[in-house]
C-alpha cells in the first residue's frame, strides 16, 4: 500500500506509514476507500462557536437597548390645541400646548373663523397631519378666504377666495380639498382643489343642494346632487370622473367610507319592496357590490377598525341600534323601539349612543359585537358627547337644573368640572388631555386638564371651538 503523503510503499497490513506515520486507509469490500478512524470535532471548536453566538446575541441586545433609550429620551412631539377667541367682536385663532397656559396668535382680526372637516372623520379641525401646519376659513366683510399656514411660516397664504361661505373637507396631508360654495344664483357647487392653490379649481357637482365626502385615501369621493327635487349619488375619482352611479332618484340613500377608504357602506331604499338594501362597495372596483342586509336605516358607519358596522335602523316601532360583524354576518339589535337615537363611534371596540327616555337623554355604551351593554348617565346635554379616538372613554355635559357638569366615563361616571359651559369637550389624540369650556357669571373660559382631572390649566378667556392636534 502506498502512503498518500510521502508515497512510501508499506505492507498491506500496516495501519500507519512506516516512514512518516500517516494514517493509512483500506478498501471496504474491495470498494471505495474509507478512513479507519474519523476525526472528531474538537471541543475547543464547539466552545468557540458557542462564544461567538453568545457574543452576537449580546450585541443585538445592546443595540436594542440603546435604541429604546434613544426613543425614551427623545422629545415627544408637543400636543397642540387650537381655539378661537372673540374680543371686541373680532375673532382670533390661537394655539396652545398641552399643560401650558401660554397662547400664540396664529391669525387674528376676522369677523368669523371656522374649520374644515378632516376626511374620514366627522370632525372639524385646522390641523394638518404630521405637524405640517394649519388650514382654516376666515370671513372679513363679504369676502371669505381659505388660508394655509405652513409650519415655520410667519404669515398664512390664501388658497382660495370666494364671495360667499366656504365649507368642506380636506385630506390629512392637506394636498386635496373638497369644498362647498354657494354661488350668487343660489346654486351649490362642489369643487376639487389642490392644497397649495396652484391648480385651477375643478367643479365636480352643481345643484340646488350638494353633499359629499372625501375618501381618507383621497382617491375617490362620493357626491350627492339634488336638482329640481331629483337626487343622484355618484362615486367620483380624484380627477372628477364619475366611476359609477351609486343611487339615482333616491334622496334617502347614504354612503360612508371605511377607515382605510377602500370600502364604502351603501344603503339604498327599496324600489319594489318596503325594505332597503345595505351593501359594501369596493372603491377600487365600484361595480362589485357585496349585499349585506335587507333593512331600513337612516344612517350608519364603520366601527372597530372597519370590522363591524352600526346602523340606525328604522321600523314602525321606532329606531334601534343594529350592530353587524362583517366577517360572520352576525347582527345584534340594541335599544329597540326608541324615539331618538344618536350614535358616537370611533375606531375602537366601543359604541356610545344616546336615547330619549322619559323626557331625559340617557347615554349607553356597548361593544361592537353587541356584548357588554352599559348604562353611563341620565340627563346628558344633546350634542355634548365626545369620545376618545380609541372609543375607550367619553366625556359629556350632564344637566343639573340650569347648570351643566362635565363628566368623564371610563368604567363609571366621575365629574371633572361643575361649572362647564354649553359646548362639547374635546380629547387629545392619545386621550390623555381634555379641553372644555367653563361659564361663570356669564363669562366663558377655556380650560385644559389631564383626563384624571390633574394639571388643570386656564388657557384663555372667551375661548371656544377648542380642537386638539391629531
Amino acid at each position: 500500500m502506498r502512503c498518500p503523503r510521502c508515497h512510501t510503499e508499506c505492507p498491506e497490513e500496516s495501519v500507519f506509514c512506516v516512514a512518516c506515520g500517516h494514517a493509512l486507509v483500506h478498501s471496504a469490500a474491495g470498494n471505495a476507500a474509507v478512513p479507519l478512524r474519523q476525526a472528531r470535532p474538537s471541543s475547543r471548536r464547539w466552545l468557540r462557536l458557542a462564544l461567538a453566538v453568545l457574543g452576537c446575541a449580546a450585541l443585538v441586545l445592546l443595540a436594542a437597548g440603546a435604541l429604546w433609550l434613544v426613543k425614551l429620551r427623545a422629545p415627544r412631539p408637543s400636543v397642540r390645541l387650537a381655539l378661537l377667541q372673540t374680543q371686541d367682536n373680532r375673532v382670533s385663532l390661537l394655539l396652545a400646548t398641552a399643560g401650558q397656559t401660554e397662547t400664540v396668535q396664529a391669525f387674528g382680526g376676522a369677523d368669523d373663523i371656522h374649520y374644515l372637516t378632516l376626511a374620514g372623520q366627522e370632525r372639524a379641525t385646522p390641523f394638518l397631519a404630521g405637524g405640517r401646519g394649519l388650514l382654516f376659513v376666515a370671513t372679513e366683510g363679504l369676502t371669505t378666504s381659505l388660508y394655509r399656514l405652513d409650519t415655520g411660516a410667519e404669515t398664512p397664504t390664501v388658497v382660495i377666495t370666494h364671495s360667499g361661505d366656504i365649507r368642506g373637507t380636506f385630506s390629512s396631508d392637506g394636498q386635496l380639498l373638497l369644498l362647498h360654495t354657494r354661488e350668487q344664483d343660489g346654486q351649490s357647487r362642489a369643487v376639487l382643489l389642490d392644497g397649495q392653490g396652484k391648480k385651477a379649481p375643478q367643479t365636480v357637482g352643481v345643484g340646488d343642494t350638494v353633499e359629499f365626502a372625501l375618501s381618507p385615501r383621497k382617491d375617490t369621493l362620493w357626491i350627492r346632487t339634488t336638482r329640481s327635487g331629483r337626487s343622484r349619488l355618484d362615486l367620483v375619482d380624484a380627477k372628477g370622473n364619475t366611476l359609477t352611479v351609486l343611487a339615482d332618484d333616491a334622496p334617502q340613500a347614504w354612503a360612508a367610507y371605511s377607515p382605510d377608504g377602500k370600502r364604502l357602506l351603501l344603503w339604498t331604499p327599496g324600489i319594489t319592496q318596503s325594505l332597503g338594501s345595505l351593501s359594501l362597495v369596493d372603491t377600487g372596483h365600484p361595480q362589485q357590490r357585496q349585499a349585506l342586509l335587507a333593512v331600513n336605516a337612516r344612517c350608519g358607519g364603520f366601527v372597530d377598525g372597519g370590522r363591524s358596522v352600526w346602523l340606525d335602523r328604522v321600523d314602525p316601532q321606532g329606531q334601534s341600534l343594529l350592530l353587524l360583524e362583517l366577517s360572520s354576518q352576525r347582527a345584534v339589535e340594541v335599544a329597540n323601539g326608541v324615539t331618538r337615537l344618536q350614535v358616537h363611534s370611533g375606531q375602537g371596540r366601543n359604541v356610545f349612543f344616546e336615547v330619549e327616555s322619559g323626557g331625559y337623554i340617557d347615554l349607553y355604551a356597548v361593544q361592537a359585537d353587541g356584548r357588554r351593554l352599559r348604562f353611563c348617565a341620565r340627563g346628558v346635554l344633546p350634542g355634548s358627547v365626545a369620545i376618545t379616538p380609541d372609543a375607550d372613554s367619553t366625556a359629556f355635559l350632564l344637566a343639573d337644573g340650569n347648570a351643566w357638569t362635565l363628566m368623564l366615563y371610563d368604567q363609571q361616571a366621575a365629574p371633572l368640572s361643575n361649572r362647564a359651559g354649553s359646548t362639547a369637550p374635546d380629547f387629545s389624540a392619545d386621550g390623555d388631555w381634555i379641553a372644555f369650556e367653563e361659564t361663570s357669571s356669564g363669562t366663558s373660559t377655556l380650560w385644559t386638564s389631564r383626563r384624571d382631572g390633574s394639571k388643570r390649566r386656564m388657557v384663555a378667556p372667551g375661548g371656544d371651538a377648542a380642537v386638539w392636534s391629531r
